[in-house]
Order: C-alpha cells, then structure tokens, then sequence
C-alpha cells in the first residue's frame, strides 16, 4: 500500500529506554504500551513522518494528508460515554473541557495509534514535557500510572491551539489539521471505504483484559472470516 515509503521499527537499538525515567519505569513493569507512548512523540519530534501502531491496517497512502498540515491526527470517539460527560457537565456541547488536567474516560480524544507530523513541532514537545514530568507512579506511590492515556494527554495539549472535544474536522493553530474519527477507524465493525486506516484497538495496556480480550479476539476473528 505504501511502496514509496520507508518504515522504520522503533525498538530498544534505535531508542535508549534508559534514558527517560518514564519509558524505563513502564518497561521495568512490563507496561509496554506506556513506554510507547512517549516514544512515539519522541520519533515523530526528532526525525518527522508518520506513526503506525502494530496493530494498524493501512487501506489508502497518507499522501494528501502529508501535504496539508505540518501535522495531523485524528479523532477517536465513544458517542454514549461522550453523552454521558456532556450530561455530567465534565464538558459542554461546544466541546469545551471543564477541567485543567487531562481525565481519561472522556468519549473522545486524539488517535495516538495513527499520526503524523514534521520535525520539531512544538506540540509534540508539549506532549513529550508532560511525560518527562510525570512519575510512572500514581500519586499513592502504589499504582501505575493507567489512570490517563495518550488519546487523553493529546486531546488536553491540544486544547491551547484551539482543539475542540468534537469529532468533526479542525483546523488549529500551527498548521496542526484534526481530521474526524471515521478517517481512521478505531474498530473493524465500524470500517467503511472512506478510512485511511483501521486500527484493530487490542487494547494490550489494559490491566484487567481476560474476559473482554477473549471477546475481542472471537469478534474479529469472525470479523475477518477466520473463526466459526
């Protein structure tokens, strides 16, 4: 799908995980996918191009979206959790947030297993600071840190260059472009034509996963025609 493109695996020979006591806490506890998260933002500041989740199909090349921002991502999105917030009053129908820290759980965020930017763009830098000064551990010194995401700590530094908590397309300040959350699918039951991409969403961060694992996997083995 991307012949022209060059991929580039991120791994323990491209990156120091010692270097970043977030990224080695998250390994020393096997909470890979935490690590991750700053490593994503650090590939994406220091070299540019486009991020891709293991787990992500690709069904159209991101050309067009290369070429009309300095950076894109886009919208992932649970309607009724949404709903649910908006009725709480945690957010309002303008897609304004009424809280000054990132909360998780919110029904929408920024996809963070699909994005793509140029070189040194100052919210990746933002979205790198709040990892660097963040302990992996709550504040209770016992848990780990699985209270707030990437899609939530994008949306929350998203906000000072005019991001909204609605899935429809923004254009921000900084040439950042926040395309809606069918561009990108986050599940395969919700795939149609129009997606770049499907993201297949395992959901390996979870700390309580067996049963809704298990339910995951049938689903989309029968999804893709592989299980009866």
């Amino acid at each position: 799908m991307l012949p022209d493109y060059e991929i580039i695996v991120w791994n323990e020979e491209r990156f120091d995980v010692r270097s970043v006591p977030w990224v080695r806490k998250a390994l020393k506890h096997k909470k890979y996918a935490f690590a991750a998260d700053y490593i994503r933002h650090y590939a994406l500041y220091t070299e540019g191009g486009i991020y891709l989740d293991t787990d992500i199909e690709v069904r159209k090349p991101f050309d067009e979206l290369l070429t009309a921002s300095r950076l894109f991502t886009v919208i992932e999105v649970n309607e009724e959790v949404l709903a649910q917030n908006i009725a709480d009053g945690l957010l309002d129908e303008a897609g304004n947030l009424h809280t000054r820290r990132p909360r998780v759980n919110l029904g929408l965020g920024i996809q963070s297993a699909a994005f793509g930017s140029e070189p040194g763009h100052p919210y990746l830098r933002q979205c790198l600071d709040w990892y660097e000064g963040h302990r992996f551990r709550d504040n209770d010194g016992q848990s780990y840190y699985g209270n707030v995401i990437a899609p939530d700590i994008m949306a929350f530094h998203a906000i000072p260059y005019g991001f909204r908590y609605r899935d429809e397309a923004q254009r921000l300040a900084e040439g950042i472009h926040v395309y809606p959350s069918h561009y990108v699918a986050c599940w395969p039951a919700r795939a149609c034509e129009s997606n770049y991409a499907v993201h297949y969403c395992i959901g390996s961060w979870r700390i309580k996963r067996k049963k809704w694992y298990s339910r995951w996997w049938k689903g989309t083995m029968r999804w893709l025609g592989l299980h009866k």
